[in-house]
């Protein structure tokens, strides 16, 4: 049966060969207009869906002309078995869909595979991405997007970020991390300098140091976050590690958080006044 099924794709592949210059040449007495006007509703239903470069569409189109092309020959082949034809185009889809998505996955919001890849793979030129990088990346990222599709609840992430953090190197690492966080730290720097100049505490810093020390410092706080986010024991270690050596604009704001909680408790708790006393 294997054997068989095998021969059976050979012989649509070598169809299909032929087909595929079709493709290249762009005749269309050769490509039918129903298997063409398929393959362009399916490039629309996709970029429809996802986000994506507009210099990725050609090779949308191209992946969806091929599959319906090749579903083409095998409604040809099964004109008169149902049962088979779905099989082999169950068969197709599955066989294509990683093809799809090496120009869905890259990009920062589209959930088809790990987070972390997605990203890196979209920024590869700041990254500076060579190509058996860019290809690593992908080939995991694929990976990744089989394990979402077959159950889109599965927890990926040590695996994304471990890519990550195995793929680039020291350089690229601080360089994706930054990218990555960088709305969280600037809205963190910011909402602790407005804390501290309420409190009239910011006179005694020199911002621009300050500044920079709060900027590796949460750089700093939210890579270790993200790679230690399923082990919470191994994360608390490197940040207790980590503030060892906190800026002091910071501890300015530990002894400001320290101060509300002594006022807070302060109301909180009871006072026994003169009336009480018989």
């Amino acid at each position: 049966m294997r054997k068989k099924k095998k021969n059976l794709w050979l012989c649509l592949l070598c169809c299909f060969s032929l087909s595929t210059q079709a493709v290249v040449s762009q005749t269309t007495t050769v490509i039918p207009a129903a298997v063409s006007q398929r393959a362009a509703e399916e490039a629309m239903a996709v970029r429809l869906t996802y986000d994506m470069r507009r210099e990725a569409i050609p090779t949308l189109e191209y992946f969806t002309l091929q599959k319906e092309m090749l579903k083409a020959k095998v409604d040809s082949m099964f004109r008169d078995n149902l049962a088979e034809r779905m099989k082999w185009k169950v068969s197709i889809d599955r066989t294509y869909r990683d093809s799809i998505n090496t120009v869905i996955i890259p990009s920062l919001i589209n959930n088809v595979s790990g987070k972390n890849v997605s990203s890196a793979l979209y920024w590869k030129e700041a990254l500076l991405l060579d190509t058996a990088q860019y290809s690593t990346l992908m080939e995991k990222a694929l990976e990744l997007a089989r394990h979402l599709h077959a159950n889109p609840h599965t927890d990926v992430w040590d695996e994304d970020i471990k890519a990550i953090t195995s793929i680039l190197d020291e350089k690229q690492q601080r360089r994706y991390f930054h990218f990555k966080n960088a709305i969280n730290v600037s809205n963190d720097m910011r909402k602790a300098w407005r804390r501290l100049a309420d409190a009239g505490l910011t006179e005694q810093l020199d911002s621009v140091t300050a500044m920079s020390q709060a900027f590796d410092y949460y750089h700093e706080l939210y890579r270790i976050k993200d790679i230690c986010r399923n082990h919470g024991r191994q994360q608390r270690k490197y940040i207790a590690e980590l503030d060892r050596h906190k800026p002091q604009m910071l501890k300015m704001l530990d002894a400001l958080d320290k101060q509300a909680r002594m006022d807070e408790d302060e109301k909180k708790t009871p006072t026994v006044g003169k009336e009480f006393v018989w």
